[in-house]
Formats: C-alpha cells, structure tokens, sequence
C-alpha cells in the first residue's frame, strides 16, 4: 500500500472519529432518570416540573421536560467538525478541503493592530487567497466599525523621510495638522510601475456625540511626509503622475514632486516650499551636454532626460529656465523640433494640479 493510500485510510479514520464526536455532542448525555437544570445540569428533586426555579443558577424551568432533556456537550461538536475537516483534507484534494476550512473559519484574519485610547486600528487580510481586493483596514471606536477601506495594498499610517534619507513611520495618533489634535493616516497604495496611491487624512478629535473619526483630506498621491523646520504642520510631498507614460515608459516616467502644506482646513499645493534657486546659463549648458550623453543610451526611453530636468525645473518654479534648457539639450534627430517639445509639455501641463507653469 503506498504513501497515498495510507493518508487516505487515516484521513478517513480521522473524519468517522469526528462524526461520532460531534454526532454524540450534539445528541448529549441523557438525565438518566434524574431531575435536572436544563442550564446548568445541577441535579433537582424528583418531583422537579414546570416552574422550579435552580437553586444553583437560578433558571427557572418552562416544561416539565425542560428537567429531563439531554445536555448536549458543545465542545464536543467543534472538535468533532475540526477532526472531520482535518480528515476529509486527503479525501477532498486540497482545494476542497481548503474551501471546507473557509467554511468554517473567520473570511478575515488580522495583520495588525494599534490602540490609541478609544479607538483599535487593524489591517486585515482575506483567508481566501482569491478575494478580490484581498486587504483592508478597519477603525472601531469602542469596538463599533466607524470607518473601513478594503482594497489591494491599504495600511495604516505612512512614512516620512529626512533630509539624510532615514525613513520612519508616521501618522497613526500623531499630530500631523499641527493643531494639536491626534490624526491617523491611512495609505492606499495602488501598485504597477506608476507607483500611485490615495492617501486619507483624519481627526481623531473627541467629540460629545457620534463617531469622532473626522475626515480631513483625500490626497490623491503616493507619497512621504516631511516635517519643515519651525512649521507645526507635517508636509505631504507627492509624486504628480501627469507625465506617467507619456513619452516614455512607466518605469522610465518622470514624476516631479509637488509639496502639498495644510492650510487652515484643508492641503494646498505650495509653490513656496517647492521652490529652488534658478539655475546659470553655465549649469543649464552642463546639463544639457551630460543629458543628451545619456539619452543616447535609453533607446525608446531617449526622452527621459531632457523631460525629467525640464519638469524638475519647472516644478521648482523655474519654467523660463526649463524652456532654455529644452532648446539647448533636444537633439536635432528627434522627430520633434525644440519648440514643438515646449509647447507639448506646456499643454500637458495644464492637466497638472500646477494647471500650468
């Protein structure tokens, strides 16, 4: 008898074990001829009936067969359905057997948690590998579900980065606003070479009534945080995806930054904090010389230099410089000219939160 037949013998040993396990469970020990507390089983007088109230429990008895009816033993029947699932795994196939288990087991097991006073934050995952969005994140505030995102990669909280590169995570109960209330961040990352998210931004302001999770922001960015010198308020900073795909590939797109500052309510774009000293007639040659160098080496991805640095400048509130940089680095083998290149970011551009230069 091989490997195979002998799992399948003890598979179904196992599985008749817990059929009789929970087949007994849930028929339950007999009263053997005693009185007994339908709840609790204490033993009663012999001439127990309807209306007897437990002097143990203090159940009182509906019937009078409430005092002779069998005690089922629950355990019983959960380990008799556990050994029966276990059993019929080498029966069923795996698949089946792994969708007899979902049956019976929670649809969602917790990742994560993180208390803050009233409030449990958790990110979940699916058991069932096939659910589709798979991932989600839950608030409960005194064990009552007052906010829930499910999607493919949701999680709590966010990053935020240095000026030396240590990155560190930020915003589950801290004070991201800088109005001294405790806020929570919540990112959803959604994937592929674009690397776009939404990230939401609440309060966990305590009010009198009600939920006190208030929503603050929806930024429709991936990004990281970052806190300014002497600003109480964390800076958002976020990749604008409007040149994704567009003249290159989406591994190759460029994504300038753009710096989102909170602002009384709500988060602003600000122009201030993104900008950067303009660049000489001198660097802008430089560049314009090492740029078409690489270029050379990108193959259909040849345009990412040239549109890289230019939205780099125009982002950091230098658009003439972009425009001069443009007209010195664009190849002239390029099936644009210099000026048709300009004006096709500039357009682009209008479909940019910047909605222009």
């Amino acid at each position: 008898m091989n490997s195979h037949s002998w799992l399948v013998w003890a598979g179904a040993a196992l599985a008749g074990l817990g059929v009789a396990l929970a087949v007994w469970g849930f028929i339950g020990v007999g009263a053997g001829g005693r009185r007994r507390c339908g709840r609790c089983w204490y033993e009663l007088a012999a001439d127990a009936g309807a209306g007897t109230r437990c002097p143990e429990c203090g159940h009182v008895a509906l019937r009078d067969r409430d005092c002779t009816r069998r005690r089922r033993c629950g355990w019983a029947v959960l380990v008799g359905v556990v050994l029966m699932l276990t059993g019929a795994a080498p029966l069923a196939g795996s698949g089946r057997a792994r969708r007899l288990w979902l049956m019976v087991l929670p649809t969602w097991k917790v990742t994560n948690t993180v208390s803050a006073g009233p409030y449990t934050f958790l990110e979940l995952e699916a058991r069932d590998e096939t659910a589709a969005p798979p991932r989600m994140v839950e608030v409960r505030q005194n064990g009552a579900v007052v906010w829930r995102l499910r999607s493919f990669y949701p999680s709590l909280g966010g990053v935020s980065v240095a000026d030396d590169g240590s990155v560190k995570p930020v915003g589950i109960g801290e004070d991201i606003t800088g109005d001294g209330r405790p806020d929570l961040v919540v990112t959803d990352t959604h994937g592929g070479s674009g690397g776009l998210g939404t990230t939401y931004v609440f309060t966990l302001d305590p009010a009198s009534e009600g939920p006190t999770l208030r929503p603050l922001a929806v930024l429709p960015h991936g990004g990281s945080w970052r806190k300014r010198e002497g600003a109480a308020a964390w800076d958002f900073v976020a990749a604008d995806p409007t040149f994704a795909y567009w003249w290159t590939s989406g591994a190759a797109s460029p994504r300038p930054e753009i710096v989102y500052s909170w602002t009384a309510d709500h988060y602003a774009v600000n122009r201030a904090a993104m900008h950067r000293p303009a660049p000489t007639a001198v660097q802008i040659a430089a560049w314009a010389g090492s740029d078409r160098e690489r270029s050379a080496a990108l193959g259909r991805d040849g345009r990412e230099p040239f549109l890289s640095r230019a939205l780099h400048l125009i982002y950091s509130g230098n658009a003439e410089a972009a425009w001069n940089y443009l007209r010195e680095a664009w190849p002239a083998e390029d099936p644009l000219d210099a000026e048709e290149a300009i004006r096709a970011v500039r357009e682009r551009l209008k479909e940019s939160v910047l909605g222009g230069e």
